[in-house]
């Protein structure tokens, strides 16, 4: 080797390769890349902050209205739970419409004129 190091004189070429490797080994998590993959990165313009924020109203929206519609639901089985009756239930529950009867289907004739 052509180094002016006087540290290797004694040392051979495999003896120097294998100092030199375990001096200059970097961790792979110590990298700033490897830095950089854990880390969100802060976007300051007006439209991203815009899109995100229109998305979280959307998003919470949904799942808002998914839980308002069963609110009375749930407060009447809160209500009859503490109550103990549990005849409060029903008061949501839509009573069956009757199906009508069916009348079977009458078939014409060619010769019927269809008016």
């Amino acid at each position: 080797m052509c180094v002016k190091n006087k540290t290797w004189t004694n040392l051979t070429q495999e003896q120097i390769q294998e100092y030199l490797t375990k001096e200059l080994h970097i961790p792979q998590n110590g990298t700033g890349q490897a830095k950089n993959k854990l880390i969100s990165r802060s976007d300051p313009r007006q439209s991203s902050t815009t899109f995100g924020i229109v998305g979280l109203i959307l998003i919470c929206g949904m799942f808002g209205l998914l839980f308002l519609s069963d609110m009375p639901y749930i407060i009447l089985n809160i209500r009859a739970t503490l109550t103990g009756r549990p005849d409060l239930i029903r008061q949501l529950k839509r009573p069956r419409l009757k199906k009508k009867e069916k009348k079977p289907f009458k078939k014409m004739n060619h010769k019927q004129k269809v008016k």
